[in-house]
């Protein structure tokens, strides 16, 4: 759900594209716990499309809070984590 949400944003198809990914965000919550890897992807779907959609400030909130439960998993220096953290500062200096 997430993937297919992602997909749909970078299409355009905004509305939907968010309907797919609140279905994956409740569905990881639901099935994994708050704190789950899953969550942190639904979340970061969900700040790609705001980045679509130019609402930097929901992007920065979606990426931070994916980003503690990244760290919570990989650590602070596992490339997925650098990788959001990159993102943040490409948002940061736009």
């Amino acid at each position: 759900m997430s993937l297919l949400g992602r997909v749909l944003a970078r299409m355009g198809a905004f509305a939907e594209a968010r309907k797919q990914l609140d279905r994956a965000l409740l569905h990881a919550k639901a099935a994994y716990g708050e704190r789950h890897l899953f969550v942190a992807d639904a979340l970061i779907g969900h700040a790609e499309l705001a980045q679509l959609r130019a609402d930097s400030n929901s992007a920065e909130r979606l990426l931070r809070e994916a980003l503690t439960l990244l760290e919570e998993q990989y650590g602070p220096d596992h490339p997925v984590v650098q990788e959001i953290i990159a993102q943040l500062t490409q948002l940061n200096e736009s």
